[in-house]
């Protein structure tokens, strides 16, 4: 399984740094990603720092090296609904208070969907999701 993590540091787009690390993985380490289970996480100096952007391109990154990825999960607590986000982030900049509740959920929300998935795959079984478990989360059984 994989993290992948960027802080960002000029606005919505990956450290040059990420890049070339992409590239060792593939080309120098030719390492197989092949159904390796994946989910991205970005952090920025502000609200509109581009985290959503980063997260994609990690995505990205991780479809075109054949893995399968994964991210929060979120219930709608009246509707019972279920939607999923891209990843997860979070605002780091000098001006912010810190990391908020908010923000630890979402990357506790990815960490459980990721390790629940990978715990399926692991046991080599059909997931069937269903309600369960964590009340906020979903449970593969």
């Amino acid at each position: 399984m994989v993290v992948y993590y960027c802080h960002i540091r000029s606005y919505d787009s990956p450290p040059l740094k990420t890049g070339q690390f992409e590239d060792d993985w593939n080309w120098e380490m030719k390492v197989d990603f092949t159904d390796k289970l994946g989910g991205a996480f970005a952090t920025a100096g502000g609200q509109v720092g581009g985290q959503e952007h980063v997260v994609v391109c990690l995505l990205l990154f991780m479809l075109h090296n054949r893995m399968v990825v994964a991210g929060p999960l979120y219930r709608n607590e009246k509707t019972g609904s279920i939607r999923g986000e891209s990843g997860a982030a979070a605002i780091t900049g000098p001006l912010d208070p810190g990391v908020g509740e908010g923000e630890v959920d979402g990357a506790r929300r990815l960490g459980e969907r990721l390790a629940n998935q990978a715990s399926v795959k692991q046991r080599n079984v059909p997931c069937r999701c269903q309600e369960g478990g964590i009340k906020r989360s979903i449970k593969c059984t």
